[in-house]
């Protein structure tokens, strides 16, 4: 069923990432919950009845779909930004309010609606509740003055009538940011500026009437929205601490389904992880399908996290850790949009940064391919994969942040230099071949001696860094060819090793030599090509 709430807009990386960890964490709650509570139900009969609804009229909903019909339990509203007060919420707080009455009015169920902030709300809860009944009731009599407009016959119209018309649009206290919405108002405020549409901006008028009636039922407008509260009585989390919730809720589950015998702490969060990486891949897909004006999968049903949740864990050894790395890095990417951009790119039309874009920041790579993009943004990394202390020294979130996100965001598409290999990105630096990376050191014997250990235990991974010209990296610069000399037999073997593997062409091999890149800061990086 359509209807007025249905999103037709595109969030920020900042509000996907962070809206994925509160589906994930509101469905296990919600799962947990059933499985204890005194008339529990069974996992199977869980999975098939309950499901997430995600970004359909709300950022996420928890649905009940039985023979009886669909049911509403509770819509939430999914805010990832750094206000702490109430009124920067208001928007979100009125569609929620408007959603929870339109649902009630077509027999979906009353559900619970909630708000879920990053940052914690600096009002208590008896100020807020009292905002929310003057926003309910200033839109009740935006209402009543629209539908008393509607009712004006050509014949009753008077000389301040378009004034009147005007003077109401321009009070607006729905502002919902829906396209049919807007374009109503937007088309009222056209023909009040003709004189000689009086008949036709009545029809308009009228045409915003029904819309308030069928589309947002207003009349039916429900107040009672509260802030959601974490265990523990915790008014807001943001992406760490909800992730930390996430695993609370996994052990949670395993407790009540007595599968924790002699689980660890890292094998609660590979599960968490898992979780985490399959809501990834349900926002990519969305995302994608939003982007092409196509039509998406809105339902996940409680079944696809239960088997999830219940699956083996076989090799985990050697999956655990590319997880935790590619939840860490879709944290610096939402971290850094949060704070940079300041929901810039929010809306339709906002696919000019390649930050923003998948298929440049590289969150749907697979996981093999990740890995390399890994080596190539950290180059200077002599841990293996595997190893679960290379998490902090592979994913820097100083050097994506000041280097490889700078570069994305900032530089125009034009210098970035097409190639069929997405697990780097190459600039073309006025004709050198200029390699993206994270490398924060600032002396450069030390980031040169660390690139090649890394070539000495990840030769496979590393070496491709020596095709590059230059290295843009957070601090260094340096022109000094010279610095790889007293290595440079050791990294011509181990670069040579990779190219007769990757080629049968012994010609190739031959004649194929490591460069000697130099360095180069982001930030000069910046300036000479924006």
């Amino acid at each position: 069923m359509d209807s007025g709430f249905e999103h037709d807009a595109t969030a920020t990386w900042s509000g996907y990432i962070y809206q994925g960890y509160v589906a994930i964490y509101v469905a296990l709650k919600q799962i947990c919950r059933l499985l204890s509570s005194p008339d529990a139900l069974d996992k199977e009969t869980i999975g098939l009845i309950y499901q997430l609804e995600v970004e359909n009229w709300e950022d996420v909903a928890i649905v009940r779909e039985d023979e009886n019909g669909k049911t509403y339990l509770s819509i939430h509203q999914v805010k990832n930004r750094q206000e702490n007060n109430i009124c920067a919420y208001k928007r979100a707080l009125i569609q929620l309010m408007l959603e929870k009455g339109f649902l009630n009015q077509q027999n979906l169920g009353v559900p619970k609606a909630y708000l879920h902030t990053s940052r914690e709300i600096k009002e208590e809860e008896k100020e807020i509740n009292q905002l929310l009944i003057n926003w309910k009731n200033s839109i009740l009599e935006f209402y009543k003055k629209i539908s008393v407009l509607a009712r004006t016959r050509n014949d009753q119209v008077g000389p301040d009538f378009k004034e009147k018309v005007n003077e109401i649009i321009e009070q607006d206290p729905i502002c919902l940011k829906r396209a049919s919405y807007t374009y109503l108002l937007s088309d009222i405020v056209k023909r009040v500026k003709n004189e000689n549409d009086l008949e036709v901006t009545i029809e308009a008028v009228k045409h915003l009437k029904e819309y308030l009636d069928k589309d947002l039922a207003i009349s039916g407008i429900d107040e009672k929205i509260e802030l959601y509260l974490y265990d523990g009585n915790i008014k807001s989390c943001n992406g760490n601490e909800l992730y930390e919730k996430i695993v609370e809720q996994v052990e949670k589950y395993k407790c009540i389904t007595k599968s924790s015998d002699n689980l660890i702490k890292e094998q609660y969060e590979y599960i968490a992880d898992k979780l985490v990486g399959y809501m990834r891949e349900q926002i990519l897909s969305r995302h994608e399908l939003m982007r092409n004006k196509k039509k998406y999968k809105k339902h996940i049903p409680f079944a696809e996290m239960i088997q999830i949740l219940d699956e083996g864990l076989s090799n985990y050894d050697t999956k655990a850790n590319i997880a935790a790395l590619r939840r860490i890095y879709d944290e610096a990417v939402s971290e850094y949009c949060l704070i940079s951009c300041d929901n810039a790119c929010e809306g339709e039309d906002s696919y000019e940064c390649k930050l923003f874009n998948s298929k440049d920041n590289g969150i749907d790579l697979s996981d093999e391919e990740f890995k390399k993009m890994c080596f190539s943004y950290n180059p200077n990394c002599s841990k293996k994969i595997k190893d679960r202390s290379c998490l902090n020294e592979l994913m820097q979130k100083d050097g994506l942040e000041e280097s490889v996100f700078e570069v994305l965001r900032n530089v125009p598409e034009q210098y970035f230099v097409e190639e069929n290999n997405r697990t780097r990105t190459v600039l073309n630096d006025f004709g050198d071949n200029a390699f993206l990376t994270a490398i924060v050191g600032s002396k450069a014997q030390r980031v040169v001696k660390n690139i090649v250990e890394g070539i000495n235990k990840n030769a496979e991974l590393v070496s491709p860094v020596f095709e590059a010209d230059k290295l843009i990296t957070v601090h260094l610069h340096s022109n000094d060819e010279t610095l790889w000399d007293s290595d440079y037999t050791e990294i011509s073997e181990k670069y040579m090793s990779r190219e007769a593997v990757e080629s049968s062409d012994d010609s190739r091999n031959s004649i194929c030599k490591p460069k000697k890149p130099k360095f180069i800061r982001a930030q000069d990086v910046v300036e000479k090509l924006i």
